[in-house]
Order: structure tokens, then C-alpha cells, then sequence
């Protein structure tokens, strides 16, 4: 049994699409430098953080399960693993949103205007 821990796109043109959309959704900006920054920084920590591996998991079970007793085992760990899985992304993706806004301050400081009271 195999299960995806998170859904982050690999390929270029996704990535830049899930930037688009966190940076439309979640982290508007009105400075386009910030939002550069922003956008540079969102692309490296998705590339860096969230690969395209797949996790799968085996469970050796004892050769004479009968049909029922198998299909049970096999419900009953599909359910714990997905709930699991989901209780994972969920926090990935809140610890993903922290960091992002971090970033996002990060940028704003990055391109704060010079104060130059000599």
C-alpha cells in the first residue's frame, strides 16, 4: 500500500503556479520587489522541502488470512495511515504557511526604503 504524504508539484510550470496562487491568496503584497523576493524565496523552499517522492509502507501479515480477515487488516490500515497522512499534511502545510510568512518579512526588510539621516 502507497500513500502520498504531500502534493507539491516538481515540474517548473507547477511551481510556479502554486507560487502564483499562495502568493494571490494567502500572501498579497502591493510591493512588486517584495513580492520578486517573495516569489524567488516560495520556489526554493518548495523545491527544497517538498520533493515528489512517494512513501509506501508494506505490513507482512501471516499466510493464511482468509478473504475477510485480510480485507479488514487491509481497511483498517488504509484508514489509520490515511488519517495520519492527513493529520501530516495538515501540519506540513501550517508549518509551510509559517515560514512562508517569515519569508515574506524577510522581503518587506529586504526592500524597506533606506532611511538616510546623516
Amino acid at each position: 500500500m502507497a500513500a502520498k504524504i504531500l502534493q507539491f508539484p516538481r515540474s517548473p510550470k507547477r511551481v510556479e503556479k502554486l507560487v502564483d496562487e499562495i502568493l494571490e491568496t494567502k500572501l498579497t503584497h502591493r510591493n512588486p520587489d517584495v513580492l520578486r523576493c517573495l516569489r524567488q524565496d516560495l520556489k526554493g523552499l518548495i523545491e527544497k522541502y517538498f520533493p515528489s517522492e512517494d512513501f509506501s509502507a508494506t505490513l507482512l501479515l501471516p499466510g493464511d488470512l482468509n478473504e475477510d480477515q485480510f480485507k479488514a487488516i487491509e481497511k483498517n490500515f488504509h484508514e489509520v495511515f490515511q488519517e495520519h497522512n492527513d493529520r501530516m499534511i495538515r501540519r506540513a502545510n501550517d508549518l509551510f504557511f509559517d515560514l512562508c510568512l517569515s519569508r515574506m518579512t524577510i522581503c518587506e526588510l529586504k526592500n524597506q526604503p533606506e532611511n538616510n539621516e546623516d
